[in-house]
């Protein structure tokens, strides 16, 4: 650390900062120089991306350090690069920008059969292990990730240019991004490689550096306690217990103790449901669904049938796998969720419950559900790790509530940016007849909001932004 207070002026790629981002920068800077965590609340147009990368930087760069830029959409993440290609203009600096494995992947026999029963993550697994993906094997014999780096035109690739660059090589996308990973400054991906436990356990080593070198950004920050409950809940629906049922009960994969206990926990969550309004859902007993379909099946195990369902499920993809076939086990699926589902059975922060729903298309739909209750448990983990957390959204507020919810600590830094521009100049208005409900969405619907739009610029004696919903 520097005496010079004011560092992110070497980073900040704009010829002036605008009204509150000089600030913003010192407040950040000061808070990762000193290893604490901040909450920052800053509105939209302010330029949070760009302004929390230029005071993040300066530590990162000293320090031989990482930031992992975190964000929900891609397009999102896309803007992290777009704001260190700017930087990268007079600072030597570098990033990528991750999506997930199946926006990444080339390798069609994966892109065509991965589901919720074999995640793509896993057979991507299974598929390196035994060298038959081609991609994979062609990347393996490149150089170490330095040289893979010096060799690209820029130090700065978004996932789309990676994906490109690695259908041009015929080498594996992703495999290419978390070599890059380990020898760049930012690391710009969702939200999940960093608060869901088995891809943080998984994905941190990996990337070369540290936890205690390592700045986390959490862009739109807002939307962390939800997106970190919804990677420690999971579901088991009926359909995937039948399916296991059919795997195990004849043909090569045959086995007694699964299919007997398959059937049973079938008969109990439609016994269960039997009496249950439609939509509806029950609190159960975890611990006692689990021993009681072991009991009705005349196993004397819980624990022993679980694993062994597991790891009959293993061998199972090992053999399809072996064959040429896709590695799909719905046992594996039943053992897996099950064992969590157990190891969680005493925790207060997981609420269990049997639901009975109607979906549009499928028909009723009974399942298992295990729903995370409070975030901090999910967050604690890579928060505990790193040196620093920088929380940014527009919508933080009441930021001491959403500091303790997150587990951000004592000594969080809290710090709220106003708005550049005047009320006064602000004027508000709603147009009738305009509809973008999925329902109502059609062309001619688009072109009506175009023409507002057009109305609105033609008018407005300056420049024009529109913002609309993202959902890439």
């Amino acid at each position: 650390m520097t005496d010079n207070a004011s560092r992110y002026t070497e980073y900040f790629p704009y010829p002036l900062p605008r009204q509150g981002q000089s600030e913003m920068m010192t407040e950040i800077e000061t808070a990762v120089d000193t290893g604490v965590n901040i909450c920052a609340e800053a509105p939209n147009g302010f330029g949070k991306t760009c302004v929390t990368l230029s005071a993040i930087l300066p530590w990162i760069k000293e320090n031989a350090g990482k930031v992992l830029y975190c964000a929900r959409t891609h397009r999102q993440l896309d803007r992290v690069m777009e704001e260190m290609l700017e930087i990268s203009r007079h600072q030597d600096v570098s990033g990528v920008s991750f999506r997930g494995r199946r926006h990444m992947c080339l390798n069609q026999f994966v892109l065509e059969n991965a589901d919720i029963v074999a995640p793509i993550s896993e057979v991507c697994g299974q598929l390196k292990a035994t060298g038959r993906c081609s991609y994979y094997e062609k990347l393996k014999k490149t150089g170490d990730p330095d040289e893979l780096l010096e060799d690209l035109a820029g130090k700065v690739l978004t996932a789309p240019e990676i994906v490109k660059l690695g259908e041009s090589k015929a080498m594996c996308p992703y495999e290419m991004a978390k070599r890059l990973a380990k020898v760049v400054d930012v690391v710009a991906l969702s939200y999940l490689y960093v608060f869901d436990p088995w891809i943080l356990e998984v994905f941190i080593p990996e990337l070369g550096t540290p936890p205690s070198k390592m700045v986390l950004v959490q862009d739109e920050a807002h939307n962390v306690p939800a997106t970190a409950l919804d990677s420690a809940s999971d579901s088991l629906t009926v359909r995937v217990v039948r399916q296991a049922t059919r795997e195990v009960g004849d043909g090569p994969y045959r086995d007694t103790t699964s299919f007997e206990f398959c059937r049973a926990l079938t008969r109990r969550m439609l016994e269960l449901t039997s009496d249950m309004r439609e939509n509806g859902e029950k609190t159960v007993d975890p611990q006692e669904i689990v021993d009681s379909v072991t009991a009705t099946a005349g196993l004397d195990s819980t624990d022993r049938v679980l694993h062994h369902m597991k790891e009959h499920g293993l061998e199972i993809k090992k053999s399809l796998l072996k064959a040429g076939k896709f590695p799909r086990s719905s046992i594996h699926r039943v053992g897996d969720f099950l064992l969590e589902w157990v190891k969680c059975a005493k925790r207060e922060d997981f609420a269990f419950f049997l639901a009975n729903m109607i979906e549009s298309g499928e028909g009723k739909r009974v399942s298992l559900d295990r729903v995370a209750l409070n975030p901090t448990s999910v967050t604690s983990p890579i928060l505990s790790m790193v040196h620093s957390s920088v929380a940014v959204s527009g919508t933080l507020s009441p930021l001491d509530a959403y500091a303790e919810m997150l587990g951000l600590g004592s000594d969080v830094v809290k710090a709220t940016f106003r708005s550049p521009f005047a009320m006064k100049n602000r004027l508000g208005l709603v147009v009738h007849g305009l509809d973008t409900t999925f329902q109502n969405r059609s062309s001619s619907m688009y072109q009506r909001i175009t023409d507002h739009c057009l109305a609105v610029a033609s008018v407005t004696p300056g420049n024009t932004g529109i913002f609309t919903a993202s959902y890439s």
